[in-house]
């Protein structure tokens, strides 16, 4: 990352969101409301001051190059209190008193605004694509998801026929040395394997529910052995439409029935093409939320609040008409990127 940073006019934010703490800072967003002298809890003071530290610390090391944002929830004091002033208390809960996946997109949309009008793109990397064991001694694969990213984000920006964009790099898909590899499974496609896993002794593990069928209060994370045994390379590349060709590194979707009788080509295709009949065909279920960048006028279009600007909402569809435009990365010209799953 400092060699990316040192040839580029980069900042690197990262952005502590964690799902206990999220809600500790929402129930004091509604205290700060009624009392603006409400005391900050401990825990978001401790990690806050741990947080300055390191920072510190990197910047420190990086020398000219310091340009290390680390984020805690108040860095976001200001927006959240404003949401809550603005929308009331009710709304304000509804929208963000349950944590979950897409929580953390709220920061995405900040951050890109606080770029907004430069065509600075803003990449996303969740902690599990930055932080595993493909990452720990070389990070090399982000630093070329990024670079990549940049030139498709430029691309996309200076085409006049496209308005909107989105870009992502992609994940690995199956080696066809390692279709016996569970783990080759869990980080090859965005539709995830653990729907063929089969089912096992370790699989069927009663620790993984709690008395009532919900989840357990401690989280079961099942192990590699674990994940080995339920894996079997036949079903798995049965669930996905795969198959190996000769000469290809990776396996390849199965080929679609040609018969002439749309009754004899759909009986043969719910057979052999496995998750790409009703879903995303493998060569494309790649694609990764890692290294996600959103255009411009996408982020405007996502950001507008639809119940204050219903008449701006409107008018895009017909605003939109035959400006459409697709753009595609050149061939081969694509990030490859590894995520730490663990089913």
């Amino acid at each position: 990352m400092h060699s990316l940073m040192a040839r580029r006019k980069a900042f690197l934010s990262c952005v502590l969101w964690m799902k206990d703490l999220f809600k500790t800072y929402v129930n004091y967003v509604i205290d700060q409301a009624k009392d603006m002298d409400a005391q900050r809890p401990a825990q978001l003071i401790d990690l806050h001051d741990t947080v300055e530290t390191h920072m510190k610390a990197a910047n420190a090391k990086l020398g000219l190059l310091g340009r290390v944002r680390i984020l805690t929830p108040f860095g976001f004091n200001e927006p959240f209190s404003d949401i809550r002033s603005r929308r009331g208390e009710d709304e304000f809960l509804k929208w963000f008193s349950a944590s979950s996946y897409d929580a953390p997109k709220l920061v995405d949309a900040l951050l890109r605004l606080r770029a907004f009008g430069n065509d600075v793109p803003v990449f996303r990397f969740d902690i599990d694509v930055l932080f595993n064991k493909c990452t720990m001694e070389n990070m090399t694969m982000i630093t070329a998801a990024v670079e990549q990213g940049i030139k498709d984000f430029k691309a996309c920006a200076s085409d006049p026929l496209v308005q909107s964009f989105m870009v992502s790099q992609q994940c690995r898909a199956v080696p066809a040395a390692r279709s016996h590899d569970a783990q080759a499974w869990l980080e090859a496609y965005s539709a995830r394997a653990t729907p063929a896993m089969l089912a096992t002794p370790g699989t069927i593990n009663a620790a993984q529910w709690s008395d009532d069928g919900g989840w357990p209060s401690e989280p079961y994370v099942p192990s590699g052995d674990v994940l080995q045994q339920a894996t079997n390379e036949t079903v798995m590349m049965s669930f996905y439409g795969l198959q190996k060709v000769s000469g290809q590194a990776i396996l390849q979707p199965t080929t679609p029935s040609s018969d002439d009788d749309a009754a004899e080509r759909a009986s043969a295709d719910i057979w052999s093409q496995g998750n790409a009949y009703i879903g995303a065909n493998p060569s494309r279920a790649v694609i990764s939320g890692a290294g996600l960048a959103v255009g411009p006028s996408a982020s405007v279009d996502i950001l507008i609040p639809p119940r204050e600007s219903e008449h701006r909402v409107d008018r895009r569809p017909r605003f939109r008409q035959g400006c459409a435009g697709t753009f595609r990365a050149p061939r081969g010209a694509r990030g490859l990127l590894e995520l730490a799953r663990q089913g």
